[in-house]
């Protein structure tokens, strides 16, 4: 693949601008002796997933100078924990549904930033007609979060203003219909206290009358 170590260290070195994600996993490769008898051996091997397209994946054994190229990954691998996420993560950004983030992450865009840096053609087979729009926003809330710091506190704090406000009108809409009931029930009270009124007095003029 390279022509000599400085060539891989250089391409290593520039690691930031890899399109590439690794998946490292051990994999039984079957081996021949001298006499042909076949041995199978773990050996560890990586997938290549290409941020955007789910079928550019390039599965092949692990080369020394993919520890250099993602060393994130690779301790991540070693240590058999997850490996981190280099940006803001998709769930941060308001303007996903949750089956845009799926979507997303089946194509290995773990983040905003990976997001905006794929061609727009790919994003509109992803998003369909909001995709442009979606862009724009994504790229603004990226401005905004460099100029503002971390919004996700801001945005939670948002939604459960929203969801007070929307309890609050529930509730009053609640006390406005049993107002509008109880107003009716007590016309009706006076009404017909209003006729046995009327009556009792059209009865004792009766009896005076009489």
């Amino acid at each position: 693949m390279f022509a000599s170590v400085e060539e891989a260290i250089a391409f290593a070195d520039k690691k930031d601008q890899d399109g590439g994600r690794p998946v490292f996993y051990i994999k039984a490769v079957d081996q021949k002796d001298l006499e042909g008898e076949v041995t199978s051996v773990d050996q560890v091997w990586v997938k290549i997933h290409n941020i955007g397209d789910p079928k550019n994946i390039q599965d092949r054994p692990k080369r020394p100078e993919d520890e250099k190229r993602w060393p994130e990954y690779w301790k991540a691998y070693r240590d058999e924990t997850e490996a981190p996420t280099q940006g803001t993560p998709i769930k941060s950004f308001p303007g996903f549904t949750p089956a845009d983030i799926k979507n997303l992450s089946r194509r290995m865009i773990k983040t905003v930033e990976d997001f905006i840096s794929i061609p727009d053609q790919e994003i509109n087979n992803i998003l369909g007609g909001k995709a442009f729009a979606t862009k724009r926003k994504a790229q603004d809330f990226l401005v905004y979060r460099a100029n503002h710091g971390d919004v996700s506190d801001l945005i939670a704090r948002i939604k459960e203003l929203e969801k007070l406000v929307g309890d609050n009108t529930d509730n009053g809409t609640k006390r406005a219909e049993g107002d509008g009931v109880s107003e009716s029930v007590n016309t009706d009270k006076q009404r017909e206290s209003g006729r046995s009124n009327g009556t009792g007095a059209r009865k004792k003029k009766r009896k005076k009358a009489g």
